[in-house]
């Protein structure tokens, strides 16, 4: 049975290469249902300018959380540390030569999940169009403050067009892809050969920064949230470490080629952070913004989220947000300054083996519009 499912996967996704044309990832998700037994590999994938101990407090809370008779493997990426500067397809490239090493390295069956940070996120989406589904089984792709938009007209105060690519320039081939100066965001979002793998996991999860507490990867982008997109938002049951939790439903009405509601058209889970207490710095007042209403609706579109969640309220707080949230952990002094956001990364630990037995226990759910909160 297992070797049928494999050389079926296989044969599709070499169709799909030969006459260039989709592969039905529903179809691959259905072959591997039945194989939910073995070694479950995350991989962690650290940000710009980051290291492989990034995301070490999420690791470390991960496998003390997991139970004996879990077979986890929890890997932090190192092939990009120092390497961060030539562009998401290079750093994909190295990615996926550390991935597939780690995955032959496990004998029998392997179930892979993602948790991508910042730019860790965009390496991810990348790199998983070039792993083979037919021997790994795809189950939660999880992202940290990842600007999935990229930064042109998201950055954190609205900059001239010749002020971002002059920035993009300055970071070198990264920056040019997030700025928008070649077409590899819209690419990512928006063509087959990547929205199928991306597609094919059974759980999508992004977090976000919100109410003005992240510089580098404003709300706007890590949620992919759309002025004028009317995807609809369903409210999630609340957590007390998270502001606000919603999901989308795959396959709603949507352009295709908006990279906001094409990325909402696959399902995810939006976890939304408000991270102002946890800075360590004071805030400053602001006597002309309203104060920061939570959204007492059950559905909204992604337009109107907006307004809501990038409202600073009364008090502004310096937006340091962006290392807290993951409790960024890549030298003692930042686990340090970070560790107000642990309890943050203790939940998610949490919730990702949650989902994870979740998905195992009843492959046949479909994880992509299902979630074990409600």
């Amino acid at each position: 049975m297992i070797l049928q499912s494999s050389f079926f996967s296989a044969l599709l996704l070499l169709a799909h290469t030969l006459m260039d044309r989709p592969v039905d990832a529903a179809l691959l998700q259905q072959q591997s249902r039945s194989r939910v037994e073995g070694t479950h590999l995350v991989i962690l994938v650290h940000g710009w300018l980051g290291n492989d101990k990034e995301l070490d407090y999420l690791k470390e809370t991960m496998e003390k959380q997991s139970s004996a008779d879990r077979n986890l493997i929890v890997h932090s990426a190192k092939c990009n540390v120092g390497k961060t500067s030539d562009g998401i397809a290079k750093g994909s490239e190295r990615l996926a030569i550390e991935v597939k090493d780690q995955i032959q390295q496990i004998d029998g069956e392997v179930m892979i999940s993602f948790v991508g940070n910042s730019l860790g996120g965009l390496y991810a989406r990348h790199v998983i169009s070039e792993l083979d589904f037919s021997k790994v089984i795809p189950f939660i792709f999880c992202t940290i403050a990842t600007p999935h938009l990229g930064v042109m007209n998201n950055t954190y105060i609205p900059i001239p067009r010749w002020f971002e690519s002059l920035i993009g320039n300055t970071m070198q081939k990264t920056g040019q892809d997030l700025f928008g100066m070649n077409s590899i965001i819209q690419e990512m979002a928006t063509t087959e050969h990547y929205l199928i793998p991306l597609r094919t996991f059974r759980k999508r999860v992004a977090l976000a920064n919100c109410f003005g507490t992240d510089f580098q990867v404003p709300t706007t982008t890590a949620a992919f949230l759309s002025h004028d997109s009317k995807y609809i938002h369903r409210r999630l049951p609340d957590k007390k470490k998270y502001f606000m939790s919603l999901e989308t439903d795959p396959d709603q009405e949507h352009d295709k080629n908006d990279i906001s509601q094409s990325l909402d058209s696959l399902g995810w889970t939006k976890i939304l952070l408000d991270v102002r207490q946890e800075i360590p710095l004071l805030a400053l007042p602001t006597p002309f913004f309203e104060s920061t209403v939570k959204p007492d609706k059950e559905m909204w579109t992604s337009g109107d989220l907006i307004p809501i969640l990038t409202n600073t309220g009364k008090n502004w707080k310096v937006p340091l947000g962006h290392t807290v949230s993951c409790a960024n952990a890549k030298s003692p002094l930042y686990r340090k300054i970070n560790a107000s956001g642990q309890h943050i990364m203790d939940q998610l630990a949490t919730d990702l083996l949650s989902w994870m037995t979740d998905i195992s226990s009843d492959p046949i759910k479909n994880c992509a519009v299902e979630d074990n909160d409600r």
